[in-house]
């Protein structure tokens, strides 16, 4: 085999092992990105049942506080009719 052979079959070969070890590092890199996505994938659904959660206690939070905000409003009823009364007997 001729010496010119040799070397186009060596540069071949070289050419090869060069390609293969760009998909390697290609397949890596997305392995890695698939991890990543992953990753985003699962704080995404733990940050969706962290927000359903603060909506739930929301409101109970806004209900709470429509109940106060009656139970004030009948408070402050009852003051003025207290009030009232206090002034027509004081007459």
């Amino acid at each position: 085999m001729p010496l010119l052979e040799m070397g186009a079959i060596a540069t071949a070969i070289m050419a090869i092992y060069a390609t293969m070890a760009k998909t390697v590092n290609l397949i890596k890199s997305i392995g890695e990105l698939i991890q990543r996505i992953d990753q985003v994938y699962e704080e995404s659904e733990h940050n969706k049942t962290v927000r359903e959660q603060l909506e739930e206690q929301t409101a109970q939070h806004a209900t709470q506080l429509f109940q106060i905000e009656c139970t004030l409003h009948d408070i402050k009823d009852s003051l003025t009719e207290l009030k009232q009364l206090a002034a027509a007997t004081a007459y």
